[in-house]
């Protein structure tokens, strides 16, 4: 019998999943991880067990060798820098994702604080709440440029919200589907272009040493001063003295953030700025992406440990 450890909070049709998997005769034992917990602790919760479902628990070399028997780390996201992938190559621990399984909540979040962004919502939401009836005038969203950087899974759903704006949509990444870009109208193009004729920068690309600070001073100069920066990707993708700076002097409109480099950080200084809207990395959570990430995952770990079904591997190297 596989033991399988799902550190997950309970999420609609858990038991579904849970029940999948002892039909499978897999042992399932749930219990929560965080993102700050410790090595030791995450080495507790997790030994003896053959797989594991988890979040952005830290998978490091000391707890991967900690853990003799565990043959599955199983993400319930896309994300994986919170996973040592060499040392999980060298105990023979297969490292799973569920790429697309949270992409409609990522762009319906990322559009959403787009239309916030531009219509000043925040603001006049504090207006009320100041018991003002003071009216602050934003501007459209439609017919507008955005910039997607990383046009993947979930660049691809934004590009599809975009074209019901009649945006005009551009688009950088490594890999150009022609085809997708035909069909939304979508034009790809230079990373240095997006920056520059964007009204909306909108981040979907992994984090990886290769997009370590991908938005830095030299992007950020290039911006026009009435456009708005929007990243629920990863938070070291944006270099955020710099994205301070150049929203402090005014060379950036405002941004939208449901990242941070180092989480959670409730004191960085783009918190002081009324120009900036935080979310608490919640954009790629809703109780339909919660479901298809934990179902997704389970059908890794089940493919890892019985060898019966194809599961999305990640290795050293890899980038998304």
């Amino acid at each position: 019998m596989y033991r399988v450890k799902i550190l997950s909070w309970k999420v609609p049709g858990n038991n579904q999943v849970i029940g999948w998997l002892r039909d499978k005769g897999c042992e399932v034992v749930v219990e929560p991880g965080w993102a700050g917990m410790s090595e030791a602790e995450l080495i507790k919760m997790v030994d003896g067990f053959d797989g594991v479902i988890c979040g952005v628990e830290p998978f490091t070399r000391e707890v991967i060798f900690s853990l003799p028997r565990l043959r599955a780390i199983c993400r319930t996201g896309v994300g994986f820098n919170s996973i040592d992938l060499e040392a999980a190559k060298e105990r023979g621990a297969i490292v799973t994702t569920t790429p697309g399984a949270n992409r409609h909540a990522v762009a319906d979040h990322t559009i959403g604080l787009m239309i916030m962004l531009a219509h000043r919502i925040p603001e006049n939401q504090q207006m009320i709440v100041n018991k003002k009836w003071t009216r602050v005038v934003g501007r459209d969203v439609y017919r507008k440029t955005v910039g997607i950087i990383g046009v993947g899974a979930i660049g691809k759903e934004v590009a599809l919200r975009a074209n019901g704006f009649s945006m005009e949509i551009l688009g950088h990444d490594i890999v150009l589907d022609n085809e997708f870009a035909q069909s939304v109208g979508l034009r790809y193009t230079s990373l240095e272009e997006i920056m520059s004729r964007s009204d909306f920068i909108a981040i979907h690309v992994p984090y990886y040493t290769t997009t370590h600070y991908i938005i830095g001073a030299k992007e950020l100069a290039l911006v026009k001063p009435d456009a708005y920066l929007i990243n629920t990707a990863r938070g070291g993708l944006v270099d955020e003295t710099a994205l301070y700076n150049a929203l402090v002097e005014k060379r950036l409109k405002g941004a939208a953030l449901d990242v941070a480099e180092d989480e959670p950080n409730l004191d960085s200084p783009l918190m002081t700025l009324e120009n900036v809207i935080w979310t608490p990395h919640v954009a790629g959570i809703t109780d339909e992406s919660r479901f298809a990430c934990l179902e997704g995952a389970a059908h890794n770990v089940w493919g890892v440990l019985s060898g019966e079904e194809p599961y999305h591997e990640v290795r050293p190297g890899a980038i998304g």
